[in-house]
């Protein structure tokens, strides 16, 4: 039985540094969250307790940052239980944003405390694509440690309507009470959407974190495949991580340094200005739940090219097949180049973009809800 609008203080415990480290759009909501909290019943807090390893910004009230970031300290794990209670709560929701080693610390602080209270917790990575169990022996072995951990939970948040039902078809997990609330959008893309997005550069992009798993190789065989046919664009990379000197020398070997720029990470609002310049992303991530930067680039006018997955599936339902191109390892060199000129021309992305920010508002109203629910046993 879950009970809806039992306010109760919101304690999110983040061992990695996401909020404390994050950027000013990622500040900008904590602060949202901690004041809309306030307007509900008995005016419950919002409380971080959190890392910072960047130099000290001002976030809200209660954001406490006890510790470098890891990914598990016994250190932040001791800070934190001494932290809480000496805030003398009696009932609280526990949150964390990963099923691994976000929610052992939750674990082990929430009993060291001493505090009542559920446990709720945030999957980003799309955990039940068989896509994403096969790329490593580590995300195979995070799947199961995650069938485990993911029992005491109270709530479950997921990204995708998808994620949400292979959830319920485990056997230990089909009667917890799992939602669709995936990471909202950049707010500063909201507010730059209707800025005129087309301009001469012609550049082709790439956005999210420089790793394996988000499909560097078919981002540069598109490129390869499009220069093969004219030499009239750019390519744009936003983003940094750990095989970004590689990616560069295999970018560098197919358009050479005048056409290629790295901008690194950026911050919200520098983020959404080098964001909508691009002409058209790429985005080839095997197993990609959600899909937050092609959301983001078809909310700005501007057409994706993308490897086949959850997201592009359930995006492809109400967005025109040119706007959203998918590419799979049977297209030859001319039907990819033929996409990419399809997705080039395509028009008329107003409808999509305020369908899109419409379930991205909705997105944030179910997050806040999620932390008024009582789930009985």
């Amino acid at each position: 039985m879950v009970i809806e609008n039992y306010w109760r203080d919101v304690i999110v415990i983040d061992p990695r540094g996401i909020i404390g480290d994050g950027d000013l759009d990622t500040v900008a909501r904590q602060r949202f969250y901690s004041e809309t909290l306030k307007s509900k019943q008995n005016s419950p807090r919002y409380i971080v307790i959190g890392t910072k390893s960047k130099t000290p910004r001002e976030l809200f009230e209660d954001f406490y940052a006890i510790s470098k970031p890891r990914r598990f300290s016994i250190l932040f794990v001791l800070r934190a239980s001494r932290t809480i209670k000496q805030l003398k709560i009696k009932n609280a929701v526990f949150t964390c944003a990963d099923p691994w080693e976000s929610l052992l610390s939750l674990k082990i602080i929430k009993f060291l405390s001493g505090i009542e209270g559920q446990v709720h917790v945030q999957i980003h990575a799309d955990i039940t694509d068989p896509n994403w169990r096969r790329f490593n022996v580590v995300n195979l072995l995070r799947y199961y440690i995650a069938l485990l951990t993911l029992r005491s939970a109270s709530v479950i948040r997921v990204v995708s309507q998808v994620q949400k039902k292979r959830l319920q078809q485990i056997k230990y997990l089909k009667n917890k009470s799992i939602f669709v609330a995936p990471i909202p959008i950049n707010s500063w893309i909201e507010k730059n959407r209707l800025i005129q997005r087309r301009t001469n550069k012609n550049i082709i992009g790439f956005v999210g974190r420089i790793h394996p798993d988000r499909g560097l190789d078919a981002f540069c065989k598109l490129i390869a495949t499009v220069n093969l046919q004219n030499q009239s664009f750019s390519v744009r990379v936003i983003g940094s991580g750990p095989m970004e000197e590689q990616f560069r020398e295999n970018l560098l070997k197919i358009v050479g340094k005048d056409r290629l720029e790295f901008t690194g990470h950026l911050e919200a609002e520098k983020y959404s200005k080098v964001f909508c310049e691009i002409s058209v992303l790429g985005s080839f991530a095997p197993s990609e739940s959600y899909g937050r930067a092609i959301r983001e680039a078809l909310i700005c006018g501007i057409p994706v090219l993308a490897a086949p997955s959850i997201a592009v599936t359930e995006l492809s339902v109400d967005i025109s097949s040119k706007a959203l191109q998918v590419i799979s390892n049977t297209d030859n060199q001319e039907n990819v180049y033929r996409k990419y000129l399809d997705a080039m021309n395509a028009q008329g992305f107003e409808l999509v973009g305020s369908k899109l920010l419409e379930e991205n508002s909705k997105t944030i109203e179910t997050i806040i809800n999620t932390w008024g629910l009582y789930v009985t046993k």
